[in-house]
């Protein structure tokens, strides 16, 4: 009896031990996630839009002057997993002398298909951690 309680209290000691050394590599996992979120990159672009349409038709020509922004973010790579996500903003600037398909509430203008709004552009998970060495 005496040996099954001395086995008991070894095995309880040893487990206890054990325990320890799995949490720094945790903590490892949690800074390499962490570090794979904060570590990745920001894309940004802008590109300023001038379009005119003068049509022969009852319609008044059209002027548009739009600004298009993308933001982006793509993450570090965390156990071959990476991830980007894009937003894209359309704005208008200044005067609405055109008819934004309908959105911009200008009907007597010709059609300048570029409207208003903000929508994820792209967005995806990706894998690289196959070996494709031939």
């Amino acid at each position: 009896m005496p040996q099954l309680k001395k086995l008991t209290a070894l095995t309880l000691i040893a487990t206890g031990l054990s325990s320890f050394a799995f949490v720094p590599a945790t903590a490892q996992a949690e800074d390499a996630f962490m570090e794979a979120l904060t570590g990745g990159k920001v894309s940004f672009s802008a590109r300023a839009r001038y379009e005119t349409v003068q049509q022969d038709n009852a319609l008044d020509d059209a002027d548009a002057f739009t600004l298009r922004t993308t933001l982006g973010y793509k993450t570090g790579a965390f156990h071959g997993f990476s991830g980007f996500v894009e937003f894209e903003d359309v704005s208008h600037l200044g005067s609405d002398k055109f008819n934004a398909a309908g959105t911009n509430g200008e009907p007597g203008y010709s059609i300048v298909a570029d409207p208003e709004g903000t929508e994820v552009n792209q967005a995806y998970l990706a894998y690289n951690n196959f070996d494709t060495t031939f």
